[in-house]
């Protein structure tokens, strides 16, 4: 796994005060901090703002340190928080750094437009890839493997960024306390905050490596290792404490390195961004403002339409074209609401059964086989219920699998379909894991072998009900808990959820719960089929989650075929569109 630690240079003392002595006493904290990792034989990644990159050519000319402190090993990078970000590149290419291509531009907090209004202009700047988070878009593995985004940055896919996220909460190992609505920095971080941050990595080594290229990434503050705020002498128990913690890190099976490293490492398995990705239609539009004719969306999108020149007959006609592709789009979502509430329309109805189970009657609709050979069990996650959405994810009807001797059980948890409002949604949820099992129990009870069928989050209420099948079919669900946890009531698509992060990353330390997908597929000894899409159904274009529960595995199989591990397989378009790849898959399976 590579290990990077970046040091952003924030400059608070600068920014207020662009004096020499400040000047020279934050180049001092900055230099003594390079000369720890490199005592450690490790090189760090410095992010640079503005005043300080603006300050070492107003007091040292051409002599200033930045030069170099790249020639020595580190790389020098460019940080904002939401804006100069053009002026902080110019001020540090300036100072005569050679390879300035990564970029922090602050998008903790940003919302989604923002953040695309912002990665637009880092764009027309040249850089390359992104040690910063984005929080508002569903994606497995954050901080352990890097990432492309989608044009709008709301999931994984095949936009022209590489992301290399930090890998902790800042709130989970004490380099910020308090809670996220009123968060400080720590000044004078010590032994005890790096004991926590060494916890941090030794828990992410334990993890599943999903990718060929994994990595743990750590951001700190210069000032974090002053003597005080508006103090910025070294503080040396600081140091020695930063000192020990990379000496201590050195020696896990780590390889320490400068985030251009990773990117070139990533690349290299995955292939070069796009710098013209393939570029979505009308459903990524989010609104349109009458008021102005200013149109909420994408860059790129404002850009093709001209809807920021709102006194142009070109910006009203691609506005007029946004508003009517979002009608289409609004209408054509509530057609699949509403097909997706309706019984499934299968050849042979299926027989409605009510199930007695600890918690209430479960009820479940069945295909019966003519000549049943083997039950199978159905377990799907979202709203609209296993009754109504069917095998739609694999492009089948219950029937294909009943005409060739499976028996088909599906049902609605509680909460979903035609039982909503009964529960909440939580994957994991003790009632949901004993309605699967009373199901699955109830098949059993015909006296023929009885196998999963699992749809995305559906995988944990199988494998927390205790019931084992004969082989565990598991159709593209996600392997880590944090994909699976649907947003707090009240909280917009595009909101950070800070809270949700830190309680996510501070009970993997202390207790991981029993439930973590690739936690209870390795306790399987039956066989694990993946079903999995290149494009997934939650996360876009990824198969970062679908390698880790294969690889946890202890008798793997994707797609109808034994893994071995191979970072490159052939994965199919969309898994809903597979319906004559994976018919074989069930008739080979049948006992």
């Amino acid at each position: 796994m590579f290990l990077f630690h970046e040091i952003h240079v924030d400059d608070f003392q600068l920014e207020a005060r662009a004096d020499r002595a400040t000047y020279d006493r934050a180049r001092e904290l900055v230099e003594a901090i390079c000369q720890v990792a490199e005592a450690q034989g490790q090189r760090l990644n410095l992010r640079l703002r503005y005043p300080f990159a603006e300050a070492a050519w107003a007091f040292d000319g051409a002599r200033n340190p930045v030069p170099g402190w790249e020639e020595r090993g580190h790389e020098i990078g460019t940080h904002a928080h939401f804006r100069r970000v053009r002026r902080t590149k110019q001020a540090i290419d300036r100072l005569g750094v050679r390879d300035n291509r990564c970029v922090v531009p602050g998008l903790i907090r940003a919302s989604a437009e923002r953040v695309a209004a912002i990665m637009r202009t880092c764009r027309r700047l040249g850089f390359a890839w992104v040690t910063d988070q984005v929080h508002h878009r569903p994606f497995p593995y954050v901080g352990l493997s890097p990432w492309r985004p989608t044009p709008d940055f709301t999931q994984a896919g095949l936009g022209p960024w590489v992301f290399i996220d930090v890998s902790v909460n800042p709130m989970a190992w004490g380099l910020l306390e308090g809670s996220h609505e009123r968060a400080r920095q720590v000044i004078g971080l010590g032994a005890s905050q790096f004991q926590r941050l060494l916890g941090l990595l030794d828990h992410h080594l334990d993890l599943p490596r999903p990718h060929p290229v994994t990595h743990f990434g750590v951001p700190i503050h210069e000032h974090q290792l002053a003597r005080a705020l508006d103090d910025y002498r070294p503080n040396e128990r600081s140091l020695q404490a930063f000192g020990d913690y990379l000496a201590a890190a050195a020696r896990r099976p780590v390889r320490p390195c400068r985030s251009a490293e990773i990117f070139q490492a990533w690349t290299a398995v995955e292939g070069a961004p796009d710098p013209d990705p393939p570029r979505a239609a009308d459903h990524l539009l989010r609104a349109v403002d009458r008021r102005d004719l200013r149109l909420d969306g994408p860059p790129w999108l404002v850009e093709r339409l001209g809807a920021r020149l709102p006194g142009r007959a070109a910006g009203r006609r691609g506005i007029e074209a946004g508003r009517r592709g979002i009608e289409a789009g609004r209408r054509g979502i509530e057609a699949v609401v509403r097909r997706a509430r309706r019984p499934p329309r299968a050849p042979g109805a299926g027989q409605d059964l009510s199930i007695a189970a600890e918690v209430g009657p479960v009820e479940a609709r069945v295909w019966r086989a003519t000549a049943p050979r083997a039950h199978l069990v159905v377990s799907v996650a979202g709203t609209v219920g296993g009754r109504s959405l069917g095998l739609s994810f694999l492009g089948l009807q219950p029937a294909d699998l009943a005409a060739r001797g499976w028996t088909v059980w599906l049902y609605d948890r509680a909460g979903t379909g035609h039982t909503v409002g009964q529960a909440p949604l939580d994957p994991g949820l003790p009632l949901h894991a004993t309605q699967a099992g009373a199901v699955f129990r109830r098949a059993a009870d015909e006296g023929l072998p009885v196998a999963w069928l699992s749809y995305s989050g559906g995988l944990i209420a199988a494998l927390a009900s205790g019931e084992r099948g004969f082989v565990q079919i598991d159709a593209e669900a996600p392997a880590d808990r944090l994909s699976l946890r649907p947003r707090p009531r009240g909280l917009a698509r595009h909101a950070v959820d800070l809270e949700r992060l830190e309680r996510h990353h501070m009970d993997e330390v202390a207790a991981p719960r029993p439930w973590e997908p690739f936690r209870q597929v390795a306790t399987l000894t039956c066989p694990y089929h993946r079903l999995q899409g290149a494009d997934d159904h939650m996360h876009g274009h990824t198969t970062t989650h679908a390698r880790a529960l294969l690889s946890c595995a202890r008798d793997p199989w994707l797609n109808g075929v034994r893994w071995t591990g191979d970072p490159t397989p052939g994965w199919p378009g969309r898994l809903d569109g597979c319906g004559a790849l994976v018919l074989p898959i069930f008739d080979a399976l049948l006992p």
